[in-house]
């Protein structure tokens, strides 16, 4: 699922319209389905278990200044994959 997201530099504080794109996974250790960013995000973690999704914007990396950049992505956007019935 190719998703929009918005991704601030953690030096200059400039937002940029970015895509992402997020997988389906389940993960043994909490025996639930999530959603996975594998391109496009910050550090290589950001995932959301799918019973979360709602109608808010994720925050998939809240960033460090200086370090991080930030990622979200827009609750328009999230309301994408409530309508995936994969699992």
């Amino acid at each position: 699922m190719i998703l929009k997201a918005i991704r601030t530099n953690c030096h200059t504080g400039k937002e940029t319209d970015v895509f992402v794109v997020l997988e389906k996974w389940f993960y043994k250790k909490y025996k639930e389905w999530w959603w996975k960013v594998v391109e496009g995000g910050v550090t290589g973690w950001e995932s959301i278990m799918v019973n979360k999704v709602t109608g808010k914007d994720w925050h998939a990396c809240t960033g460090t200044k200086g370090r991080w950049d930030t990622l979200y992505i827009p609750a328009e956007e999230m309301m994408k994959l409530k309508g995936d019935d994969l699992c």
